[in-house]
């Protein structure tokens, strides 16, 4: 057997197992929390980075927030904000 030479589909298994890695980012982080202010209010808050993608992607950072009022325990009345540091952002690039 010789061991310099790949066996069928093992370069495509390994192009395959390479774009994986090239899609996915090196660093992730998040944080959340949430506060009842009172029985019938509440507040979230959430930031989360994600790292660039082989310079195809460019890092993002995002905020989420919560406001909500309970008038009634079956009712929820909340003001949310989503993507709060900018209008939007890639998370994967087209493909060629």
């Amino acid at each position: 057997m010789d061991l310099g030479t790949e066996g069928p589909g093992t370069a495509g298994q390994r192009d395959a197992l390479q774009s994986i890695e090239n899609n996915s980012p090196e660093h992730q982080a998040s944080v959340r929390t949430a506060v009842s202010l009172s029985p019938r209010w509440e507040v979230d808050f959430g930031l989360r980075y994600v790292d660039a993608l082989e310079n195809r992607v460019p890092s993002y950072l995002v905020a989420d927030a919560r406001l909500a009022w309970r008038p009634e325990t079956t009712l929820e009345l909340a003001l949310i904000g989503q993507n709060l540091f900018r209008a939007h952002h890639f998370e994967q690039a087209g493909q060629d």
